[in-house]
């Protein structure tokens, strides 16, 4: 029997950052249609369910014909409100909707624009051919705790946040970095519905290059993620 799996986008209208983000355009289309068309190319999904408290957003979701469109609670659209429970409300939703139940939530994050339809089926058979709980995509740091990553002491003075037997003298001699990026999620459900915490025991990494690891943020984020995605299409 074939897995169903559920999509959850969800995107929320408070951004102090920058200000309506998710709505503004990103190369000539809202910067949630992105995640949306993305989703919908790869064909994985049983079912693809939007999660906003915008009625804006809500309706650009509308206009792409997503599967199932949530109008999430005041209580899960605050800025102490957790991810985690965004996603539980939107899988529990979906299923009344629908009256079954999934095998496997992807959550796409909607400000990783950069992110490809490729990315996310590639993030999906490493979850399916990997003895892990969930799959979270990454790109590797630049920056080490072994090496470059600093934090002050009791005393206020200058340590490496980790250290290894061996001196380091030179960042190709340290172990290799991870930096989460949030573009792609993949968990098992029961897993996920269980847990209040991420990543889960058992987790994997998919690695994304630099260049479409970007999470939009900033203004100064979101320029430069839009001049990325430019110079790919030329």
């Amino acid at each position: 029997m074939s897995k169903r799996i559920l999509c959850v986008i969800a995107a929320r209208q408070g951004s102090k950052g920058l200000p309506k983000k998710n709505i503004k355009n990103f190369c000539g289309i809202p910067l949630l249609s992105h995640t949306i068309i993305q989703a919908k190319a790869t064909n994985i999904f049983t079912k693809i369910a939007f999660s906003s408290d915008c009625r804006e957003m809500l309706e650009i979701a509308k206009n792409h014909n997503i599967d199932y469109i949530i109008n999430r609670p005041k209580e899960l659209a605050t800025d102490s409100a957790s991810s985690i429970d965004v996603i539980k409300h939107a899988c529990l939703e979906s299923e009344n909707n629908y009256a079954s139940k999934f095998d496997i939530i992807i959550n796409l994050q909607v400000t990783s624009p950069l992110r490809t339809s490729k990315d996310i089926i590639e993030a999906y058979h490493l979850y399916s051919n990997s003895n892990v709980n969930s799959i979270i995509s990454a790109s590797e740091s630049k920056d080490s705790p072994y090496f470059n990553i600093v934090e002050k002491d009791e005393s206020g003075y200058m340590i490496k946040s980790k250290n290894l037997e061996k001196d380091i003298v030179r960042r190709q001699d340290v172990p290799k970095c991870f930096v989460l990026n949030g573009a792609i999620y993949i968990w098992d459900r029961d897993k996920f519905m269980l847990s209040d915490i991420l990543p889960l025991e058992k987790s994997g990494i998919y690695l994304m290059p630099k260049e479409r690891s970007f999470d939009i943020d900033t203004k100064l984020d979101f320029e430069i993620a839009e001049f990325i995605a430019k110079k790919q299409c030329s």
